[in-house]
């Protein structure tokens, strides 16, 4: 059973969702799980997915809703694309960013299953490092990525964190 919770993910969500949870009746297969899609902003209704639109998912009352659609209340996947909009100002982006990644980190210690996967989208600073630890200490694989897609100029990256374990000492 994979259930996973996106936000912002919507292309990826499409592809990822359906393909691990079957949620598409139309693939022949038994659906073994949910995906979730919250965005801050309108959301097309995503084929097999149940999508949470214009919700800020940093709110307790969101992040509530999203458990009330698990079954068992817990995730195998949390992927995180949040992003502010940009000021312009490093400093502040950045901080702006971490913000949001560590609430997505706070929710997933929460909801993911042992040995579940946490990505999320950081814009590369100094505290991407801290963080980057952070991950090590609760999974026991973490990976930087920059996707082929995002310009060489970009600071945008993923950390992709597999195998969650959870401890006693939480983020």
């Amino acid at each position: 059973v994979q259930d996973i919770v996106a936000t912002c993910f919507r292309s990826i969500l499409k592809q990822l969702g359906n393909e691990k949870t079957h949620s598409n009746a139309d693939d022949g297969k038994p659906q073994q799980g949910v995906a979730i899609a919250v965005d801050l902003q309108y959301i097309e209704t995503i084929k097999g997915a149940i999508v949470i639109p214009e919700s800020d998912f940093t709110l307790p009352e969101v992040q509530e809703k999203i458990k009330s659609f698990l079954p068992s209340g817990q995730a195998n996947v949390v992927l995180s694309d949040m992003a502010p909009k940009a000021s312009g100002t490093q400093e502040l982006d950045s901080a702006a960013i971490m913000s949001l990644v560590y609430s997505s980190l706070k929710f997933s210690y929460m909801i993911l299953k042992n040995n579940g996967i946490f990505v999320c989208k950081v814009w590369d600073g100094r505290d991407v490092e801290r963080l980057y630890r952070t991950l090590q200490n609760l999974f026991t694989n973490v990976k930087r990525y920059k996707p082929k897609a995002s310009r060489s100029d970009s600071s945008e990256l993923y950390l992709i964190a597999i195998g969650f374990k959870r401890i006693e000492n939480k983020i």
